[in-house]
This record gives C-alpha cells, structure tokens and sequence, in this order.
C-alpha cells in the first residue's frame, strides 16, 4: 500500500462549475483527474443519493464500468448499476478503483475506521478519498497510514471557494490517493 497524495485541497485546485454544488466542483474534478483511461471497474460510493451525485455517476458511466451505492442505502430504480451497500460492512467483490466522495465524516468515529478499512479491503488498485475536515480525526488516519496530511497555503473553505457559501466557512477538504 503506497500513500500517493494525502493533502487538503486548495482554493488554487482545479475545479468545474457544472458540478455546482459547494466543494463538488473541486472534488470530482480531483477525483476524475486520477481515474486512468483504461477498462477499469470502479465501486463509487456516496452519502446521501442526490440529483448532484447522480450527474457525476452518469459522467462516471460514460468512460468506465460503475457500481454506484449510497451509505444511506436510498433505493433507486433509477440508476443502473445501483447497489444497497453500507461501507461499515465488509463486501467481498473488488474493483480496480474505489471513490468515496465526502462520506467518512457522517459516520461516527468507531464507524470511520470500519468504513475506511472495508473501502480500502475492496481496492484493486487505487482508493480515492475525500472528506471534509474537521469532521473526520485527521490525526487517527495520519497515524493509520504513518503519513501526515500535507497543508496547503490557502486552505479550500466555504468563503474562498469559487462560489462562496459562507455555511461551510469552518470546513476543509482532504483528498486522499491509497494505491494498492
């Protein structure tokens, strides 16, 4: 396991606005910008089933073979590829490439681990996180992973994103590359 980019993103991040939503445009195009043009199959995982979410997985559809789940388990017979699926739980099936986009910090803190262990169980080749910070211990997974999170000069918040929302002043964005 090699921890290839753990760091907090930056206003100076690449982004798109069609993603629209608060650091959305941030983390797909982090997320989008690490997937390889290959026949890879990815597991992406989210919380909370969105009109947001659902856009990114038809953009994910397009290039790659997807399974889509939902932390919350929201049943859609909307999405193809769609699967109950909670990341606390194990699951046995592998994929080349798993997403797990702002998820860990709705989960309580013995949760995380559970989550973060079984995502990272289910890897092929390369777990791709993001997270908002502080709501996930930075300081647990640094030590999990014997790498500390990179700091950035301007931290990517609410206020100083591309459109600001002033709710998420006191959140930060965490990115994390694990390839297997």
């Amino acid at each position: 396991m090699e921890v290839k980019e753990f760091r907090f993103l930056s206003k100076n991040d690449i982004y798109n606005k069609k993603w629209i939503c608060w650091s959305r445009i941030y983390e797909y195009e982090w997320i989008l910008s690490k997937l390889q043009w290959e026949n890879n199959t990815i597991h992406n995982t989210v919380c909370w089933f969105a009109w947001l979410h659902i856009n990114f997985w038809y953009e994910l559809e397009k290039y790659w073979k997807v399974t889509n789940s939902d932390y919350h388990k929201w049943d859609s017979n909307r999405i193809q590829n769609f699967i109950k699926y909670d990341i606390r739980n194990p699951k046995r099936k592998k994929f080349d490439y798993v997403l797990n986009i702002s998820t860990l910090e709705h989960l309580k803190p013995h949760n995380t681990i559970k989550a973060f262990s079984n995502l990272l169980n289910q890897t092929n080749k390369t777990l791709l996180l993001t997270f908002d910070y502080p709501r996930v211990d930075l300081k647990w997974l640094e030590e999990e992973l014997w790498v500390k999170c990179k700091d950035v000069d301007e931290r990517l918040n609410g206020i100083n994103w591309v459109v600001v929302d002033d709710r998420y002043h006191w959140l930060n964005i965490v990115v994390l590359e694990i390839s297997i």
